[in-house]
């Protein structure tokens, strides 16, 4: 059956046909716009890359979207509306897919991944050997602003984790500061201010206070050094021994200032010698302590009323010691020791002159009851006299009496003097004596009656030292 169609009819049933297929063509191509504009871009010549500046940069791989996209003379600048990409948008192995950046290369032995991604408002740059791998996070920005280099759950405003084994102490290098200045962190307080460094200079660490931010004409002040030989510097920094302190903090109470304070309970400064023996100074129920091993607390105490003791604590003079004093020479010229007290002195002079107020009295053991003492005194004179005594008999009412060998060079021509006290035995005769002057360390004793021309006698002969100079009886008060 054959139909004539009206010509108008057919012209329109003409046109939907047309109509039809164009739009077949144009969804069938438009499903390969991506992989066409990337194909086209790789037969494009790099020629324009050349000049970045340049406004017509269509034929640059890489760059033939940006150009599309972009308007008016400047490429790059500016983008016309917003651009929606739904799927994936390659741009010179740059990827973004679900709100991640991926950026793949090769490497050797097969391709490495790259990707920053946002997961759960973190931030994160983590590495992806392989498609099937899970990948190793190496940096995130956590929600809030803490950053973790090595963990995903950073704890502090900066958290380090991971790093390379330095040295074969298993250190890890967990942040190196590396540059062509003194490197240095700075650290602030609360209110950004008051700011502190910790230096490295020319291998000599310092803690330093450091003047204002933004300030680079002041110097700053060190406080701590750690040199390179291992030697501490407070106050310095060019310390000379293994600890050295250099600052002048004055100590409430005190006129001079004091350059290193211990504070605790019981303070206390340990020396060790290479014998392993340990002695300290320490600090304790307000009394200093110099003592050692086995720790008894009495090698040298100085108490909080000012006495000092010796092998003994408490003390209870103001130089107490348990146990006796010695000495093998003078400490040094001049050397004077001297006791004073309200009610007189004791003054022991270089030259060995003993000056002393009141009785010079001296104690020594009883001799016959141990629970007793006896005291005795020194006898006072105007003179510095020495006295010889014995014994003798007339022989035919005369005696000859020598002394010893020494005494006419110690002693003075003048003022010597002989006593003579007659002795008897039963109820013999006794003779009066006399005596000759003391020469050449001898004396003669007469009988003065014919009584006992056998008479015994005692004598006693004294004299003045003839090696020191006269003792000056009378002299002004304070002088030596």
């Amino acid at each position: 059956m054959k139909f004539n169609l009206p010509k108008k009819f057919r012209f329109l049933i003409f046109s939907t046909v047309i109509i039809i297929v164009s739009l077949l063509v144009i969804y069938s191509q438009t499903r390969f716009i991506p992989d066409t504009i990337k194909a086209i871009t790789s037969l494009l010549p790099d020629k324009f890359c050349d000049d970045p500046s340049s406004p017509n940069q269509t034929g640059c791989t890489g760059a033939f979207i940006q150009s599309v996209l972009a308007v008016g003379s400047s490429p790059y600048q500016d983008v016309q509306g917003d651009v929606a990409v739904t799927g994936n948008l390659t741009v010179s192995n740059q990827v973004i897919t679900n709100g991640r950046l991926t950026m793949t290369t090769a490497n050797g032995a097969g391709p490495q991944t790259w990707h920053l991604d946002n997961i759960n408002k973190n931030l994160r740059i983590f590495q992806q050997p392989t498609i099937n791998d899970s990948g190793t996070v190496y940096m995130t920005i956590a929600d809030g602003g803490k950053v973790g280099i090595g963990t995903g759950s950073p704890l502090g405003q900066l958290h380090i984790k991971t790093s390379p084994q330095w040295s074969s102490f298993n250190y890890g290098a967990n942040l190196i500061i590396d540059g062509s200045r003194n490197n240095a962190i700075g650290i602030l307080d609360s209110t950004s201010a008051n700011p502190w460094a910790i230096v490295n200079v020319g291998g000599t660490l310092q803690f330093n206070r450091m003047p204002g931010l933004g300030d680079i004409t002041s110097p700053p002040v060190n406080v701590v050094t750690i040199a390179w030989n291992d030697k501490v510097g407070i106050g310095t920094a060019a310390p000379d021994t293994a600890l050295e302190v250099a600052t002048e903090d004055s100590v409430s109470g005190l006129s001079f200032p004091g350059k290193l304070r211990i504070s605790a309970a019981a303070p206390q400064i340990d020396f060790v010698d290479s014998d392993n023996i340990d002695w300290s100074i320490h600090a304790n129920n307000n009394k200093l302590y110099f003592i050692r091993e086995p720790w008894n607390y009495t090698d040298l105490v100085f108490d909080g009323t000012g006495k000092i003791g010796m092998g003994i604590d408490p003390p209870i003079n103001k130089l107490h010691v348990g146990g006796s004093i010695g000495a093998t020479s003078w400490i040094g010229a001049g050397c004077e020791v001297a006791c004073e007290t309200s009610g007189g002195y004791a003054i022991l002079y270089p030259d060995g002159r003993i000056v002393a107020t009141g009785v010079k009295s001296f104690e020594i053991p009883h001799p016959l009851d141990p629970t007793k003492k006896l005291v005795h005194a020194a006898i006072e004179g105007p003179e510095a006299g020495v006295y010889y005594r014995g014994e003798g008999r007339l022989v035919n009412g005369k005696a000859l009496i020598s002394l010893h060998d020494y005494f006419e060079a110690l002693t003075a021509i003048n003022h010597r003097t002989v006593l003579l006290t007659p002795k008897f035995d039963s109820d013999e005769p006794i003779s009066n004596l006399a005596a000759s002057a003391v020469k050449d360390g001898k004396f003669s004793v007469r009988a003065a009656d014919s009584q006992n021309p056998s008479q015994k006698f005692y004598w006693e002969v004294k004299a003045i030292r003839n090696d020191i100079p006269p003792l000056v009886v009378e002299k002004p008060k304070g002088d030596k």
